[in-house]
């Protein structure tokens, strides 16, 4: 599984390694990982739509309600400003 996690994150183009990692650790089991990924990933991305998402919902399987409904409103920000563009 370990090989197969680096074989994904090494094919898939930097700006997205962090989420995909983040993805591939919380498969795996790896929850305090898979944040910390996730985390680093919002560092670099604060706007990916695709990434608040996934990030939110990962927090939410964690009953982590209060920081998920952070990115859910960061979401609606988020998508505001892309539609008054």
């Amino acid at each position: 599984a370990l090989a197969l996690r680096d074989r994904i994150v090494a094919e898939t183009p930097g700006r997205r390694q962090a989420a995909v990692l983040a993805a591939c650790l919380d498969a795996l089991g790896a929850s305090d990982e898979a944040r910390a990924e996730y985390q680093r990933a919002l560092d670099q991305s604060p706007e990916d739509v695709s990434l608040l998402t996934e990030a939110a919902r990962f927090l939410r399987r964690r009953d982590q309600i209060a920081e998920s409904e952070r990115l859910c409103r960061n979401l609606l920000v988020s998508d505001s400003r892309r539609t008054s563009e």
